[in-house]
C-alpha cells in the first residue's frame, strides 16, 4: 500500500476563513502525528530564524512501512522540500524581503495503493534576526541657522534613519562642548535638533554635530549604529547698528564699537576746497552686521549753527560752505543710520579747529643727530651727545612762523624703535635696558599739534660697552649722611654742655650756722689787727656766708653787707633809722629773712652774719673796754645788725675808709658742716 502526501504554501489567509482553518489544523495536527496510522511529524509548528542556508532542517517526518509522506502536488513550494526523513529549506529566507513571514506546508500520506489516507499542515514561521544596521538617507547634512533663531526652535526637519530589520531606533547627538551647549535633540526617538542656547555670529560661525541612530536603546555588542554628520552654519542677522570707523570694542564686547570722533583744522577767513582732511581718518560708518552690510546714510544733526559745514549723505565727506570768521573750535554731531532701518543708527562728534594760517612747517636744526649710551643702562636714562659724557642729546625743531623760532605746540615722537623714547623737550631717553653693544638708527618726528604739520630727522645712537667707574651709590650717600648726622648731634650736645657749664646761674647751697670757723682770717684784714694767743684775730667781727661763687649771689646779700659797714662807721641813729626803712622795704619786696642773727640755724640755704664778739666770747670784754666811749647810737646800730637788716639805699654813696670798722664779712664757697674749713673773703 502506498501513501501520497500533498502540500501547498499559504502566503495570506483571510481574516474570516483562514484564521479558523489555521486553528483547526494546529489543533488536530498533533493528534494525527501521534496516531497509529502510517504517517506523522515531530512538530507541526516550527519557528526558524531568517537567513538560514539551503538544506537547513525544518522538522523531521515519520512513516510506517507501506506508507508514503509527501508534499501535496497541488501547491508545490519552492521554499521547502523533503529529504527523507526531514523537511528542509530549499533556499535562504530573508525576513526583510519576504512578503509574508509565515509558511504553511501541506503534507499528504498515501498508502501502497496510492490512496491518500491522511493530510496535515506544517506551519513554518520565519523570525527576524537583527542583522542589518540602520541607515541614514544622507550621511553629510548641512543646516544653515540664523543667529537670531529663538531658543527651543528646530533648525530643520527631523533626520530619520531606516532600519532594514524594522527595529525601533534610538538617536543620540554628539560633538564638541560648544556645539552641545547650543544644540540638543528633542527626544531619544525624535531626531529633531533644536536650539539650546542663543547663537552669536560674532563668536560662533560654524559648528559640527554627529547624529547616531541605534537599533537598541543602549549601546552593546548586539546592536548596529548609523552615523550622520551635520554641518551647522551660523548666519548673521541684521541686529547691530552702524559703527563709525575706526572704533574699539569696550571690554571685548563684540556688540558695541565706540568711536572717539574726528577732528580737522582749517584756516580762519579761508574756505577750504574739497573734502576736509580728518583725523584719525575719513568719516565713514559700516553696518555692524558686516555680513549683511546694509547701506548707510549721514546727516549733521547739531552744532553747525553758522551753517559753515555740510556733509555728503552717501560718502560722509565734510566740506565748507563758507569761511570761518573766528578762531576757536566748532563741534557738531553726525548721525549715521541704515537706509533700510533708520532705527539702527550711531552718533559721532566732529571737531573743527579754526587756526591762524601756518606759512612754515617745523624743521629740525640738523638732519642727523648722533648720540651714545653705555650698555646695561637703566630704562629712562638720558642718551648723551656723541663725544660727551655729560651733555644730553637734545633735538629741537624750529618754526619760522614764530619770531623766536620756538613753537610750544610742537611735540616729538620716536618712529620705528621701541628701545628709545623722547621727551616733550626733545631729550632722548632709553626705553629699555640695552644689554649688548650695537648701533641703532631711528626716526624722530616733530608734529605741530595746532596745524598738524610735521618734520622728521634721523637719530643714530651707539650703544657702547659699559666701563666700570667707581661711583657713590645712594646707599653710600645715606651711610655718609647718617654718620655726619650722628657727629653733628654729638657736637651740639657737647656745645650745649659747655655753654651750660660756663653761663649757668649760681645755685646757693645750704649752710649750717654751727659750722662757723673762728680760726679763719679775713683776706681783707689790715696790718693793725692783732691776734690773741689762740690765733684768732682781735678786734674783727666775722661774718660768714656760704655761696658756690666768690661774690654775693643776690642783691639782698650785698645790701646787708653794705648796711652793716655803714652802721659801724657812722654809729648814728640816723643811719639806724635809714637802715630800718631800707630793711622794711626789702622785707616787703622780696620777703627775705634777715641774715643778721646770733642764733645758729640748720636750715639748708640759710645765710647768717656774726660779729666777732659773738664768735670769740673771750674778746668781748676787751671790746667793751675799748668801746666805753661809744654812745647810744652805736648800741642802736649794733641792735640793727643783730636783727638781720641787710641793705640800705645809702650804702651806694658811702666813701669812708673801711679800715676804721671792725665788722668782717665772710663768704664761703662750700657747704659748712661740722668744722670744715671755709674759703672766706673778709671786708674790713
Amino acid at each position: 500500500m502506498s501513501y501520497t502526501l500533498h502540500t501547498h504554501t499559504m502566503a495570506v489567509i483571510s481574516a474570516h476563513q483562514g484564521t479558523s482553518l489555521l486553528l483547526l489544523v494546529l489543533s488536530i495536527a498533533p493528534a494525527l502525528a501521534q496516531s497509529d496510522t502510517g504517517c506523522w511529524v515531530n512538530d507541526t509548528r516550527v519557528r526558524i530564524e531568517e537567513n538560514n542556508p539551503p538544506g537547513y532542517v525544518v522538522t523531521t517526518l515519520r512513516a510506517t512501512p507501506g506508507y508514503n509522506l509527501s508534499i501535496s502536488s497541488e501547491g508545490q513550494s519552492k521554499e521547502f522540500e523533503i529529504r527523507w526523513p526531514n523537511l528542509i529549506l530549499k533556499e535562504s529566507l530573508d525576513y526583510e524581503v519576504l512578503p509574508d513571514t509565515v509558511f504553511f506546508v501541506d503534507l499528504q500520506c498515501d498508502d501502497e495503493s496510492g490512496i491518500t489516507v491522511k493530510t496535515f499542515v506544517i506551519v513554518v514561521e520565519i523570525e527576524n534576526v537583527n542583522d542589518e544596521a540602520p541607515q541614514f538617507s544622507q550621511t553629510e547634512i548641512i543646516r544653515n541657522v540664523s543667529e537670531d533663531t529663538q531658543v527651543d526652535s528646530p533648525i530643520g526637519s527631523p533626520i530619520y534613519a531606516e532600519d532594514p530589520d524594522k527595529d525601533v531606533l534610538f538617536y543620540a547627538l554628539n560633538g564638541t562642548v560648544e556645539a552641545l551647549d547650543h544644540f540638543i535633540l528633542m527626544s531619544a526617538n525624535n531626531p529633531t535638533i533644536i536650539v539650546r542656547q542663543a547663537l552669536d555670529y560674532d563668536t560662533i560661525k560654524y559648528l559640527q554635530l554627529l547624529l547616531y541612530a541605534r537599533d537598541t536603546e543602549l549601546p552593546g555588542a548586539n546592536n548596529h549604529t548609523a552615523t550622520a554628520t551635520i554641518h551647522v552654519n551660523i548666519l548673521e542677522a541684521d541686529t547691530k547698528p552702524p559703527w563709525f570707523q575706526p572704533c574699539t570694542f569696550p571690554n571685548g564686547n563684540s556688540k558695541l564699537c565706540i568711536s572717539n570722533g574726528y577732528e580737522s583744522w582749517v584756516n580762519v577767513s579761508e574756505q577750504a576746497s574739497g573734502a576736509l582732511v580728518l583725523k584719525p581718518g575719513p568719516l565713514y560708518a559700516i553696518d555692524g552686521d558686516t555680513g549683511i552690510n546694509e547701506p548707510i546714510t549721514y546727516e549733521i544733526i547739531s552744532g553747525n549753527q553758522e551753517d559753515i559745514f555740510s556733509i555728503d549723505n552717501v560718502s560722509g565727506n565734510i566740506t565748507m560752505k563758507k569761511a570761518a570768521s573766528t578762531l576757536g573750535i566748532t563741534i557738531f554731531q553726525v548721525l549715521a543710520s541704515q537706509v533700510n532701518d533708520p532705527l539702527k543708527y550711531a552718533l559721532t562728534s566732529v571737531q573743527i579747529h579754526v587756526i591762524e594760517k601756518s606759512n612754515f612747517p617745523p624743521r629740525f636744526q640738523s638732519s642727523l643727530y648722533h648720540g651714545t649710551v653705555p650698555t646695561h643702562t637703566d630704562s629712562g636714562s638720558l642718551v648723551m651727545e656723541y663725544g660727551s659724557s655729560n651733555k644730553p642729546l637734545q633735538m629741537f625743531a624750529i618754526d619760522d612762523d614764530f619770531p623766536d623760532k620756538l613753537n610750544p605746540a610742537i611735540t616729538y615722537h620716536v618712529q620705528n624703535s621701541s628701545e628709545f623714547r623722547i621727551s616733550r623737550d626733545g631729550f632722548v631717553l632709553t626705553n629699555a635696558t640695552l644689554n649688548s653693544a650695537t648701533s641703532i638708527t631711528f626716526l624722530v618726528k616733530a608734529v605741530d599739534e595746532t596745524s598738524t604739520q610735521e618734520a622728521t630727522t634721523l637719530v643714530y645712537v651707539e650703544v657702547t660697552p659699559f666701563t666700570v667707574h667707581f661711583q657713590y651709590t645712594a646707599m653710600d650717600m645715606a651711610a655718609l649722611g647718617t654718620s655726619l648726622a650722628v657727629l653733628l648731634f654729638i657736637s651740639v650736645i657737647a656745645l650745649a654742655f659747655l655753654i651750660n657749664k660756663l653761663y649757668r646761674k649760681p645755685k646757693a647751697k645750704g649752710i649750717d650756722n654751727s659750722s662757723g670757723n673762728t680760726n679763719e682770717k679775713g683776706k681783707f684784714g689790715t696790718n693793725d689787727e692783732k691776734s690773741d694767743p689762740t690765733g684768732n684775730e682781735k678786734g674783727v667781727a666775722a661774718l660768714n656766708l656760704a655761696f658756690e661763687d666768690e661774690e654775693p649771689s643776690t642783691k639782698e646779700d650785698a645790701l646787708n653787707v653794705s648796711s652793716l659797714i655803714e652802721l659801724e662807721k657812722e654809729g648814728s641813729s640816723e643811719a639806724a633809722l635809714s637802715h630800718q626803712e631800707t630793711q622794711k622795704e626789702l622785707e616787703t619786696d622780696s620777703e627775705m629773712k634777715s641774715i643778721l642773727t646770733k642764733e645758729r640755724k640748720t636750715d639748708e640755704g640759710y645765710k647768717a652774719v656774726w660779729f666777732q664778739e659773738d664768735i670769740e666770747p673771750d674778746n668781748k670784754d676787751t671790746k667793751e673796754e675799748e668801746g666805753e666811749g661809744e654812745d647810744e647810737e652805736d648800741d642802736e646800730g649794733e641792735r640793727n645788725n643783730e636783727e638781720g637788716e641787710e641793705e640800705d639805699d645809702q650804702d651806694d654813696g658811702y666813701d669812708g675808709p673801711w679800715e676804721d670798722h671792725d665788722p668782717i664779712v665772710s663768704f664761703s664757697t662750700q657747704d659748712v658742716t661740722g668744722d670744715t674749713e671755709m674759703n672766706e673773703y673778709t671786708f674790713m
